[in-house]
């Protein structure tokens, strides 16, 4: 399973959630600030269009508990750009562009990975993924990717 990246998208660890937010997860719905919350087994999404929301955002994970860098590698929360992917290098999360319809449409994609991961260049799949899988795509609700940012991309440098 993996979840969709849009804009730039926080992607918080729900083991984390669950172990370090009071209140666990219906304490993390509380705190999400948009519509546009995802998630999959092990990981949650929330997307931004500011660098500035995305740093509150961020500060308050880190007020409840959470741990965005350490020696810088991300612990709980990764930040990731729908163009450029993994702002910071990442063990634990992968980034892809997912084609997603037949006209060759694509959206940005993270997945958990192994820890030990050792980063190489090539095709990287979803653990347990096997040719002729289909890949889960976790989306907020209601989303389509007709009128997404997805298929509408546009990037105004700040």
């Amino acid at each position: 399973m993996a979840v969709l990246v849009e804009g730039i998208s926080v992607i918080v660890r729900i083991a984390s959630i669950l172990s370090k937010i009071p209140d666990g997860w219906s304490g993390f719905e509380r705190i999400v600030p948009n519509t546009t919350l995802c998630f999959d087994a092990e990981l949650a999404r929330v997307g931004f269009m500011a660098p500035p929301d995305v740093e509150a955002f961020v500060n308050l994970l880190i007020e409840l508990g959470l741990t965005f860098l350490k020696d810088g590698k991300p612990i709980d929360i990764a930040v990731t750009d729908q163009q450029q992917g993994l702002i910071t290098a990442c063990t634990w999360l992968m980034f892809s562009h997912l084609t997603i319809d037949r006209s060759g449409g694509k959206v940005g994609v993270c997945w958990l990975t192994s820890e030990d991961r050792i980063p190489v260049a090539g095709i990287h799949m979803p653990v347990g993924w096997r040719p002729g899988d289909d890949i889960k795509l976790s989306t907020p609700q209601g989303w389509s990717y007709e009128g997404s940012l997805s298929k509408q991309i546009g990037y105004t440098p700040e």
